[in-house]
Formats: structure tokens, sequence, C-alpha cells
């Protein structure tokens, strides 16, 4: 039975607003812009027309038992549409964690809507300097960490939008 047209705009209008909420603001700004110009309505469109929205909103339990799987491959496809449009502007970054990042904060801004709560303990921390300096906090509470010790040494050697997933 095909959807009333009242919730297929519901949705759509939640996907827009979600994408131009999840658009983090330093993304084409400042001294070391990661997406190009222009990107940000063009990755909103990605948002509303492509990204599967619909599958989140009627199978929360299947994607939520196969996050990390559903997470990696909407990431990969997301970042072969940035190579496509062409819109990374630094390219020492890397395309998955650059798509990663926008996917990540995403679904964090969809966490508002108590429909998607029950995703919440699956979601994936979105990457940035904020987060990595954060870690190095931690590093002094927790001195003796490995897995702390193995994120602060990625994130002095690279940018959060040029680590690799294999790096991690």
């Amino acid at each position: 039975m095909p959807f009333p047209l009242a919730l297929i705009e519901l949705r759509k209008s939640i996907s827009l607003e979600t994408a131009k909420l999840s658009y983090p603001g330093r993304m084409a700004g400042g001294m070391r812009p990661i997406v190009t110009k222009g990107a940000k309505e063009n990755i909103e469109k990605y948002f509303v027309s492509t990204f599967p929205n619909n599958r989140i909103w009627l199978d929360l339990a299947e994607i939520g038992a196969n996050y990390d799987e559903w997470h990696r491959n909407e990431s990969y496809l997301l970042s072969e549409y940035l190579e496509r449009g062409r819109y990374l502007d630094d390219p020492g970054n890397t395309s998955s964690v650059v798509a990663t990042k926008f996917i990540n904060t995403f679904m964090h801004q969809l966490m508002k809507y108590e429909h998607f709560r029950p995703l919440w303990t699956k979601i994936h921390l979105p990457l940035d300097s904020q987060v990595f300096s954060g870690f190095q906090s931690l590093r002094r509470t927790l001195p003796n960490c490995v897995a702390l010790e193995n994120i602060n040494r990625i994130a002095r050697l690279k940018s959060a939008y040029s680590i690799s997933f294999e790096s991690t």
C-alpha cells in the first residue's frame, strides 16, 4: 500500500531539516575547507533524495541489528557521490572519512526525533579536531589506556578528515 502524500512530504521535510542542521559550519569555510564552496546544497539534496530515509523510518530494528555494516555501506555510497561531484576541497582528505562525518552528524541530528532513538546506542561519534582534543585531555586522566594512545597517535599524524579505515 503506498504511503499517503502527507507522510512522504513529512519525511522529506525532516530529512532536509536534518541535513541542514547536520552540515558542520566549518566544512566549507575557514583556512582549510573540507568541501568545496557550494557543496552544501548538493549534500543536502543527497540526504533528501538519495540517502535511505524511508528505510530508516521503516526498518529501525533491522538497521540497528546490522548498524556497522549499514553505516559502512552508506559511507561508501556518499563518498562516491562526493568524489563524482568533486566536492572535496583538499586532496589530502579521504572521501570515505568526510562522508562518514556527514552521516554521523546526520544520524546524531535524527536523535531529536523520538522515533529514531532506538538507534542511539548504535550511532557513531562524529570525529573532528574538538573530539581529538577531548581524547588528548582524557589521556592525561587515563595515562595507561592503550585505546586512547592509539587514537592520539593517529590524531597527531593526520587531520580528522584524512584518516583511513585501515589506520584505525
